[in-house]
């Protein structure tokens, strides 16, 4: 989090690749010098940390807010283009986990990984650079479909692999059962 310019030289040198995590960062600890570490050659891919620290959990949130804090970190709103932060996400998070031969970017011989996105929403359709959309004006609700390694996850808005009304009912279920244990309201 709080690295200084020789430790970034070191983490450029040594090869040692970054997992940014803007929202968990900015909830519990300070703004990491993202820029600075691309500038000097870091891998940085972008996370989500847990939901004790990111209430979202949200790679599409987290692309948002990476690239506006860095603005306003360096006071330069050319830092941290749309594109660099889409490759933050996808490609860089990939070679972050030793895995860009596997995922990170549609190519033969990689898994079929897939976020299918509606674009026909007030927040995308007027968008001049889609790019620049998918990073800025994204949200989850334009998620239509995901593959993940050919097997499709959600299709159409539905998920395929659990029944979602069951999860979330557990999941309330659970959260009641800790408030109880812990004297909460």
């Amino acid at each position: 989090m709080w690295l200084d310019d020789e430790e970034i030289g070191l983490l450029a040198e040594r090869g040692c690749p970054v997992s940014h995590n803007a929202a968990s960062n900015l909830k519990i600890l300070g703004t990491p010098r993202v820029a600075d570490m691309l500038d000097a050659g870091v891998v940085v891919g972008l996370g989500t940390d847990g939901a004790p620290s990111n209430n979202r959990m949200s790679v599409i949130d987290e692309m948002w807010l990476a690239s506006i804090v860095q603005k306003g970190l360096r006071r330069d709103p050319t830092v941290l283009p749309a594109r660099k932060v889409l490759e933050m996400a996808t490609i860089d998070g990939a070679r972050a986990l030793g895995m860009a031969d596997l995922v990170g970017s549609i190519e033969v011989g990689k898994r079929a990984d897939l976020v299918l996105i509606d674009p026909r929403t007030p927040n995308l359709a007027t968008a001049a650079d889609p790019v620049s959309a998918l990073v800025t004006a994204m949200k989850s609700e334009n998620v239509e479909s995901v593959l993940c390694d050919g097997e499709w996850l959600m299709r159409e808005r539905r998920l395929t692999r659990v029944d979602e009304a069951a999860v979330l009912d557990e999941a309330a279920g659970r959260a009641a059962a800790v408030r109880a244990r812990a004297g909460l309201p």
